[in-house]
């Protein structure tokens, strides 16, 4: 099969893909690398799936088979063999309530989905490809390891990748997270344009108010982002991964429990924050998870 461009369509720094079944119902899925994988409520409903009730933890969950699409719009379905959720929820979709105004979309295609895989994001293109086996990384590529948990067999209990970034001539580890999110309040739609949800960079509060007070020249702007009761956002002038220096990055910031605590769980290593699309939009970048490494490219 080698390589798939899937049905993409690009929205400020963040990829959704658009497959449509075979009974031609078209769907729209946020796809977040740093997320889980579910459909919402209504798009089950529209699809006329026949959903499953099953016992997960101590509640009753609704799960559905992966539907089909149609040959020109496929997207690859979640990988029973690499999916690490309960076995209730292996390779089916999970269906929850909706929650559209905050969505956007008709679901979210995370971790599971991309666990296991070679994906390349393509920022400057818009495009996200799927790869039946990992390509030759190009000649300029620059490479960085991502790392995984792991169970006592050695089989990944998530497929929440870490990374490493340098800022401000310290490095420390992210999230890989290509779902990073920021909701512009209109102080910062005014400043950035364009749509009010667009990609961003997270980092703990500690790390955030630490730049501010080495550096109050860095562009802030208090309230930027609604989340989170209106937190501020920074502008970084450069940052380097994998070897490469790129700027500015605007950084969204977040309290430290969402990363140290909640995040951090899920991860091989406590995180500092999130690496989005407010960075990788200077890249094209190939993720090879079976490898653990990601390389990145300056077009």
């Amino acid at each position: 099969m080698g390589s798939h461009e899937l049905p993409t369509e690009y929205d400020a720094g963040r990829f959704f893909v658009r497959p449509i079944t075979t009974q031609g119902v078209a769907l729209r899925l946020f796809t977040d690398t740093g997320g889980g994988d579910f459909l919402q409520q209504s798009a089950a409903t529209r699809l006329g799936i026949n959903a499953e009730s099953v016992s997960f933890g101590e509640k009753e969950v609704q799960v559905a088979a992966w539907p089909d699409f149609t040959a020109d719009t496929w997207i690859p379905p979640i990988s029973v063999a690499d999916d690490p959720r309960a076995p209730e929820l292996k390779g089916r979709l999970l269906i929850r309530p909706d929650d559209e105004a905050r969505l956007k979309s008709d679901g979210m295609l995370g971790q599971a989905w991309f666990g296991g895989r070679t994906w390349t994001f393509d920022y400057p293109r818009g495009q996200l490809v799927f790869h039946a086996e990992a390509p030759e990384p190009a000649s300029s590529a620059r490479t960085s390891g991502l790392g995984f948990p792991t169970r006592a067999d050695g089989t990944r209990s998530t497929h929440f990748p870490s990374i490493e970034a340098t800022i401000d001539e310290a490095t420390y580890p992210f999230l890989f997270d290509t779902g990073a999110t920021a909701y512009l309040t209109q102080p910062a739609q005014q400043h950035f344009g364009g749509p009010a949800r667009r990609a961003t960079c997270f980092v703990t509060a500690w790390l955030f108010d630490q730049w501010h007070l080495r550096h109050p020249d860095w562009p802030l702007i208090n309230g930027g982002d609604e989340n989170v009761g209106g937190q501020p956002m920074v502008e970084v002038p450069v940052v380097t991964i994998a070897g490469i220096e790129v700027g500015p990055v605007w950084f969204t910031r977040r309290p430290d429990r969402n990363f140290h605590e909640y995040m951090s769980s899920m991860m091989d290593r406590k995180v500092e924050g999130a690496l989005g699309g407010s960075l990788f939009q200077y890249f094209v970048i190939t993720v090879d998870y079976p490898r653990a490494v990601a390389h990145f490219r300056v077009p």
